[in-house]
């Protein structure tokens, strides 16, 4: 670890010029930019919400993995529930909001 942290203060003005290069790339910048509008989005997302989602998600992987897949009418049964209606609105949001970036 010494020798590495020794390695990048030794190498200060090659080691800066080099990241600055790899930076200045359009990929880079990019890259850069749709981090930040990841972090402000999940920033955005109250912990509560989030946390529930992680929930549901795990438990059913584990429910469904004990059973096989349900029919399409088994599905649209569940649709008549107001959190799965919910759910499809915010995913067709997702879906459009997509749509208008393409």
């Amino acid at each position: 670890m010494l020798s590495l942290l020794r390695g990048v203060v030794g190498g200060g003005d090659a080691l800066i010029g080099t990241i600055a290069a790899a930076m200045d790339t359009p990929d880079s910048i990019r890259a850069m930019r749709n981090f930040l509008l990841l972090t402000k989005f999940f920033a955005s997302i109250p912990p509560d919400v989030l946390s529930s989602l992680a929930d549901t998600v795990s438990a059913g992987a584990e429910r469904e993995k004990s059973h096989k897949a349900p029919g399409l009418l088994h599905l649209l049964w569940r649709l008549r529930k107001e959190d799965s209606r919910h759910a499809v609105a915010v995913a067709l949001d997702l879906l459009e909001g997509l749509g208008k970036g393409l």
